[in-house]
């Protein structure tokens, strides 16, 4: 409560305090009165009674407004939502939607997003599990951690996004662009991604067992230490990839092109090579037991210190190949491959000539 002020003095006692000019005494006394008004009214209770009230009702404000948070919360995310649905194609506003659901942890499983325009949108960490992102634009999209559990990506354009310990299990990537893009340690277990341009792309660690990559383009793309068990890159393009100490067991490469890849100390037991090239591929320390490398080109290959047992080298062509200190290699093996004067064998193991047409 606001202490009351002095009353105010008589007139001629109130004007002497101030320098008044006549043309300006109507004014001062209209202001002496209002005083004196004043005063009286401040000794009403009435009036103090507003007072109080006054300061009640802002407090009032004050808790209706932290009590109806999540009402405006829920609110925008409804309008969010709307604008999501609504937009067919391009942003459409999405964008700002999207930002603000995933800012608050909303769980946009299932969202219709085909055609969405997105790129370098933040999406880190979002549930974007059996989302449609047919034919969106996610070029350089951050979406580290996020969850895409049978997503529908396909044709979507994801060049240079950064997918990190991104979830991808059983999602659809047919004929997405990847290429550039970040997937380190991320889960691609029983993706589709037939026909994926995954150009250059890095993903370290990561998991693409029983995944589906026939005619996939991975040229220069990083694969270090990827678990790729059972995988399908049937007729793929592998050159100049790097799979080193990559665990390639059991997976499906036939017809696949990886000229110059890096396959030192890989894991490819029981792979199937039939047909693929892998001219001046680096195999070395690789692990291929009970590998089909029938009718493979292997010119210039390097199988130093491989473990070669049981491989099926049926009409395989070794010209320049490096068979040196192998492990488990056997002269029955090659009796249907050939190779020439610059293939490097072990002692004691001998080749046709390819020359010899054999």
């Amino acid at each position: 409560m606001t202490k009351r002020k002095d009353k105010p003095g008589n007139w001629d006692s109130w004007k002497s305090t101030r320098s008044i000019k006549k043309k300006f005494l109507i004014f001062f006394y209209l202001e002496w009165c209002f005083e004196r008004i004043v005063y009286c009214l401040e000794g009403l209770a009435f009036f103090k009674i507003l007072e109080v009230a006054g300061r009640l009702t802002i407090i009032i404000a004050l808790v209706v407004w932290f009590m109806e948070i999540d009402d405006r919360k829920q609110a925008s995310h409804n309008r969010a939502w709307e604008l999501i649905n609504i937009a067919s194609s391009g942003d459409g506003g999405r964008r700002m939607a999207l930002s603000e659901l995933s800012k608050d942890n909303v769980d946009l499983t299932a969202t219709p997003l085909a055609n969405a325009y997105l790129p370098k949108i933040n999406l880190m960490g979002v549930t974007f599990q059996k989302a449609i992102l047919v034919n969106a634009n996610l070029f350089e999209a951050n979406l580290k951690n996020a969850n895409l559990i049978e997503a529908n990506l396909s044709n979507a354009i994801l060049t240079g996004a950064e997918l990190e310990n991104a979830q991808l299990q059983f999602a659809d990537l047919s004929n997405a662009k990847l290429d550039l893009a970040y997937l380190n340690s991320a889960n691609l277990w029983s993706a589709v991604m037939p026909n994926v341009n995954m150009t250059s792309a890095v993903l370290v660690d990561a998991d693409l067992t029983f995944a589906l990559l026939p005619k996939a383009e991975l040229t220069n793309a990083n694969l270090k230490f990827a678990t790729m068990g059972n995988i399908d890159l049937a007729r793929a393009n592998l050159s100049k990839a790097d799979l080193e100490k990559a665990d390639l067991s059991h997976a499906s490469l036939a017809y696949a092109i990886l000229k110059e890849a890096n396959l030192e100390n890989a894991i490819l037991v029981f792979a199937d090579l039939n047909h693929a090239d892998l001219a001046d591929a680096n195999l070395r320390n690789a692990i291929l037991t009970g590998a089909n490398l029938s009718m493979t080109t292997l010119v210039r290959t390097d199988f130093s210190e491989a473990d070669l047992t049981d491989v099926n080298f049926n009409y395989a062509v070794l010209n320049g190949a490096d068979l040196t200190n192998t492990k488990g290699l056997v002269v029955e093996q090659l009796k249907r491959a050939c190779g020439d004067r610059t293939t490097m064998l072990p002692n004691g193991i001998t080749l046709d000539s390819c020359e010899d047409g054999t």
